[in-house]
């Protein structure tokens, strides 16, 4: 298995979840009963521009200012399995400069079980994944806004209700993971799978590599990382009632693809190594009907 030194936490983070800053949990590895980690942390995700259906570049009247808080922890579980979660808590603001909507609160839930099945130089997993609007979703038809009446009793427009915070919905995703260690302490995770998703929203396929190197000893990595999404196109065209998101000439959000890259200093503290920190960034490289983000971000952890 994998040095506990040199294993890291995912970090789910993505502005409405379309892609995630993602250091793969761990890849194949499966901790042993009772040991897992533990994280928090922050990223900020700005957007100014878009790529259309065709994936040309154009500029948005609308910009994006997503700051996002997250938890995640895995936890080893006996027999080759391990659990995982990764909530997310994201203060937004959406709009003309100036004319942002906002809205703070709880958003995406991400819940999943991961089991392995080889051990040895190249380990290999099977995982199963769940996104969850639980924390913020409404029964009834999809409003942007909430109202209050003024007492004449005249509806105001008071805010953008809590379902701006997320897609809504819920995804189900399943991902064959292959990890191995390179460069000594260091370590290369790649995993592909299928994300079946409700609402009008498009299922996609997944492709992730992470690529971590030591630098000094065992308490300083390097860490680049890869995520393709491909959207497989079986979205609805007409957006219902109780979704937010539609097609138009310019965009189609429910048929989104997504390629981005990042790269990340992580830092192991103490004498056991059993806290580290990381900070990172990534960049949208490429897109079809989404959002062109910059990402920074930093995250503490601790291994148990």
């Amino acid at each position: 298995m994998l040095k506990k030194t040199t294993k890291s936490l995912a970090v789910a983070a993505g502005a409405l979840c379309l892609t995630a800053s993602t250091a793969l949990a761990g890849g194949a590895w499966v901790p042993e009963k009772g040991d897992g980690d533990f994280s928090f942390g922050t990223s900020r995700k700005v957007a100014h521009y878009s790529w259309n259906p065709d994936g040309r570049t154009v500029k948005n009247g609308s910009w994006h200012l997503f700051r996002y808080g997250y938890m995640a922890a895995e936890m080893g579980l006996g027999h080759r399995f391990s659990a995982n979660y990764t909530l997310l808590y994201l203060d937004g603001q959406e709009g003309p400069p100036g004319d942002y909507e906002a809205n703070k609160g709880p958003s995406e839930l991400f819940l999943g079980l991961k089991y392995q099945l080889h051990e040895g130089t190249w380990p290999m997993a099977i995982s199963f994944d769940m996104r969850t609007s639980f924390f913020y979703d409404q029964a009834g038809p999809y409003d942007r806004h909430t109202f209050q009446e003024d007492p004449n009793g005249l509806a105001i427009n008071e805010a953008v209700d809590s379902e701006w915070r997320g897609l809504l919905g819920e995804d189900y995703g399943l991902k064959f993971r292959v990890s191995r260690n390179m460069f000594g302490t260091g370590w290369l995770n790649m995993d592909v799978g299928y994300t079946y998703r409700t609402g009008n929203l498009a299922d996609e396929m997944p492709l992730n590599i992470e690529l971590g190197a030591p630098l000094h000893w065992d308490w300083l990595f390097v860490k680049g990382t890869f995520n393709w999404i491909d959207s497989v196109g079986n979205n609805s065209l007409k957006r219902q009632f109780d979704d937010r998101f539609g097609c138009s000439a310019n965009n189609c959000f429910p048929d989104a693809s997504r390629q981005v890259i990042g790269a990340a200093l992580m830092f192991n503290v103490g004498q056991q190594r059993l806290w580290w920190v990381e900070g990172g960034f990534n960049h949208w490289l490429w897109g079809r009907s989404t959002r062109k983000y910059e990402e920074p971000y930093i995250t503490l952890g601790r291994r148990f």
